[in-house]
């Protein structure tokens, strides 16, 4: 385009010198078009939006200016134009010389003398125009679709609109909400303060931030979570205020679900009988129950958020320290049985602990729970119990061993009757000889005497005497020595000990326990020992693991004699074995008695349980066992059995306890 613009209408024939001049200094992009569909004139606005010079467009249609289809389209709306002389207004996209741009398009007839003599076109640029539209449509499409409720009044509370989430949560559609009062949502169950400092806040033009309990239409009550804020127009008053909510219910059912599991266990700490400590990886106390403040005299103020190991707990601190930090270390349970502490009024008491470890989301580490109960009382009624099975199993013993002891000491006392009479026609034998003696140093025999002695003699029967005096005497020995061994093995067996682990032979604890007991099975079983003579000393209580082998060996023998009955149609086997096993001895009690039935197999170790009939034993002798085995040993008590076959028991002790750690 030249700089000096000549105005495109400067044909004598189109136009006079005023036309020419609105053409010329015309801001709007016009144009006149004859009754051709040739452009006539044009303003200057016209020929820079199609960045063209006024010689390039006069004279010329749109099928030489514009792209084919839009030229088409134009074409079309002139003839109409001409043919009907109505003016018609289109949205036509254009190309400039800025690139595609919206125009409403005005095509008007220009009428002289009662004719359509050409067409006056008007470009009116909707570009911008379209692009607030389209943008403001984008919101108004968020805002519909937005998860949130969104609710815009006017300053006096009246609803003028409502988005669709606002509808779904409420139940409101929005022809019902659109002139009514937010306060149709009212629950009544919100204190009034709340909504006296929601209009405080935004009439003084300042956002309110808050949650309200509302009710929806259909009664049902909700919660939401609120942001209120006015709206100012472009003198800077308030116009409208508008309201951002969230549906919170489910929030909220899940904070007073917290709340109640809070709750519940507040309750349950506080009224479970045991003591709870917990610890954090950091040593520090994060819960302290009362039970812990009963026991130990010590509230929770005062330890909550300190070291555990500055409690000030009267206990063996420094073992309870390392089996906490072993705990968090390893990252597993631990069982500590009979810590001494004492109580508040100055009482010794027993406490079983047990450490279990904390773990994060992540699986770290996040401290340990230490659980623990006074079970000093337990332990008196345990050794109560134990002193109960003692007596009974005295009982039974005595009973055995008296039967045992009376067999010899009977034939030792029937002996030493016939030495007696023996001794007596000895004695007399003795005397006729003596006088026969010494009427024969005297130098004359009287016959009589020679009579009495030969009668003495015969009396005496000197020849019997010879040879039962010795098998007497000998018998009675042998008596004797049983009678020793058996006592021996009794000491043995009922041996108190020192109250600590000492290296035993085992095997002779063993031979001891089953000396004892031989009345109880001679009469139902064969009795077989296996034991490894190269069998190494173990540490163990010895008079508590004779009164285990005892209780397995009685228990079998009457196991087997469910089977044998009184044994006179044949007998059973009890077979007790030892081996050592690595850092293990193991002790076999094998019995071929009934076997233990399916369903008393879970609960063989349980205290009271028994299967025998009422009457026939306290139901403690295995849980003792067990607990003689496994809590004071470190070691294992275990069974194989099959109905109708046999039970074996398996003791196994370790040779080092020291190195045994308990679960």
């Amino acid at each position: 385009m030249s700089e000096t613009h000549h105005p495109c209408n400067r044909t004598e024939s189109e136009g006079s010198a005023l036309v020419a001049t609105l053409m010329e200094f015309l801001p709007l992009p016009v144009a006149v078009k004859g009754r051709d569909l040739a452009y006539r004139a044009a303003s200057r606005a016209f020929c820079e939006l199609l960045g063209l010079g006024w010689q390039e467009v006069v004279g010329r249609s749109d099928a030489e200016l514009l792209p084919a289809s839009l030229a088409e389209q134009g074409q079309e709306w002139d003839r109409v134009v001409l043919e009907e002389g109505l003016p018609v207004a289109f949205a036509e996209s254009w190309p400039t010389a800025e690139g595609e741009r919206t125009f409403e398009v005005t095509r008007h007839p220009i009428v002289e003398a009662g004719a359509v003599t050409g067409i006056a076109v008007s470009l009116v640029d909707l570009t911008e125009q379209r692009r607030v539209r389209e943008e403001l449509d984008r919101y108004v499409q968020a805002v519909e679709q937005s998860p949130a409720s969104v609710v815009i009044t006017d300053t006096s509370g009246t609803i003028e609109y409502v988005n669709h989430r606002f509808t779904e949560i409420t139940g409101y559609t929005a022809e019902e909400a659109v002139g009514a009062n937010p306060r149709v949502l009212k629950s009544g169950q919100m204190d009034p303060a709340v909504y006296e400092e929601l209009w405080a806040t935004i009439t003084a033009g300042r956002e309110w931030r808050g949650e309200l309990l509302n009710r929806r239409k259909d009664g049902t009550l909700f919660w939401e979570q609120a942001s209120i804020s006015p709206l100012f127009d472009e003198t800077g008053r308030v116009s409208h205020y508008l309201a951002v909510k969230a549906d919170i219910t489910e929030q909220k059912q899940k904070e007073e679900e917290l709340r109640a599991a809070h709750r519940a266990n507040a309750l349950l700490l506080a009224t479970i009988p045991s003591i709870l400590i917990g610890i954090d990886a950091d040593g520090r106390v994060t819960q302290w129950n009362p039970a812990a403040e009963r026991t130990f005299g010590i509230p929770a103020v005062a330890v909550l958020g300190r070291p555990f190991k500055a409690c000030g707990i009267p206990w063996h601190m420094m073992e309870i320290e390392e089996a906490v930090a072993r705990c968090l270390h390893e990252g597993r349970t631990l069982r500590l049985d009979d810590n001494f502490f004492v109580r508040p009024d100055g009482s010794d008491g027993l406490l079983g602990i047990t450490l279990t470890p904390v773990t994060d989301e992540a699986g770290a580490a996040a401290g340990c729970l230490l659980l623990a109960s006074d079970v000093t009382e337990r332990r008196h009624l345990e050794s109560q119990l134990a002193q109960a099975q003692k007596l009974e199993s005295i009982g039974q013993l005595a009973a055995g061993i008296a039967h045992e002891i009376n067999t010899p000491t009977q034939y030792v006392g029937d002996n030493t009757r016939f030495l007696e009479e023996a001794f007596g026609d000895l004695d007399r034998l003795l005397e006729a000889l003596e006088r026969l003696l010494e009427e024969a140093r005297a130098g004359g025999v009287r016959p009589e005497t020679v009579a009495e002695a030969e009668a003495a003699l015969e009396e005496a029967d000197l020849e019997y005497l010879r040879e039962e005096i010795p098998a007497a005497i000998a018998q009675s020995l042998e008596g004797i020595d049983r009678v020793t061994r058996i006592v021996a093995a009794m000491k043995e067996f009922s041996h108190p000990g020192r109250g600590e682990k000492v290296p035993t032979d085992l095997n002779k604890q063993i031979e001891s326990t089953v000396t004892v007991s031989r009345n109880e099975w001679k009469y139902v079983a064969e009795l077989e020992t296996r034991l490894d003579p190269e069998l190494p000393l173990v540490p163990c209580l010895a008079a508590e693991l004779n009164q285990v082998f005892l209780n397995i060996i009685v228990n079998a023998a009457h196991a087997i004699r469910d089977v044998v009955g009184d044994g006179s149609q044949g007998k059973g086997k009890i077979t007790v074995s030892s081996h050592r096993d690595g850092d293990w001895v193991e002790v076999r009690i094998a019995d071929t008695g009934t076997g233990i039935p399916d369903h008393a197999r879970a609960k063989v170790f349980d205290p009271f349980f028994t299967t025998k009939e009422v009457g026939k034993g306290t139901g403690q002798g295995l849980a003792i066992a067990h607990s003689v085995v496994v809590d004071k040993h470190g070691g294992t008590l275990t069974f194989e059995t099959e109905t109708g076959k046999g039970t074996t028991f398996i003791i196994r002790l370790p040779l080092n306890p020291a190195s045994y750690t308990p679960l």
